[in-house]
């Protein structure tokens, strides 16, 4: 540990600021876990001053036994388009195939195949979005809530483990 300190300290790396768990890793057992603090976030002094707000998040580890850092910076906001996700599921519903050839209709469509080709996903993208919330609304939730049960088990196995928690998040998370 000495060592890792000297080197730390001369290549000018420090420890940045932290939010969210205490430990980063556990070591999965049953009837006896532990947690400890293995993984940490390294700056430098131009890193620390060109971004003063940033700091870094340990989030629950989900299905890993290592909790993830994600760096966050407040002051640096950016727009995210959420992309389309096809839900596979939606295949096997009986309306599935007459929606898909209501909405691809590429010959009324006037530009160079690329254009119609584009234009015509994104007609396909409501008629899937609303195939799927009016005939499947409601797994996304129960899935949230599942995840959102595992995570505050994994968040307890991460601050005060004990053998009961790590059985229910084992149990849980196999749902």
């Amino acid at each position: 540990m000495g060592d890792l300190n000297l080197a730390l300290q001369d290549a000018e790396l420090f420890e940045a600021r932290s939010n969210g768990l205490n430990f980063s890793w556990w070591n999965n057992q049953d009837d006896s876990p532990i947690s400890k603090k293995i993984d940490h976030a390294l700056i430098n002094q131009s890193w620390g001053q060109k971004f003063p707000d940033a700091f870094c998040d340990f989030l629950e580890p989900q299905q890993s036994d290592h909790a993830p850092c994600l760096f966050k910076m407040p002051s640096i906001t950016r727009r995210v388009t959420k992309p389309f996700k096809f839900f596979h599921h939606v295949i096997d519903h009986p309306e599935y195939l007459n929606s898909v050839k209501e909405a691809w209709n590429c010959e009324s469509i006037v530009g160079s195949m690329q254009f119609k080709l584009a234009r015509s996903m994104k007609l396909m993208k409501k008629v899937l979005r609303k195939l799927n919330s009016t005939h499947y609304s409601g797994i996304t939730q129960r899935v949230k809530d599942q995840a959102a049960k595992v995570t505050t088990l994994q968040r307890q196995l991460l601050t005060a483990p004990d053998p009961a928690t790590a059985r229910l998040e084992h149990e849980e998370r196999t749902k």
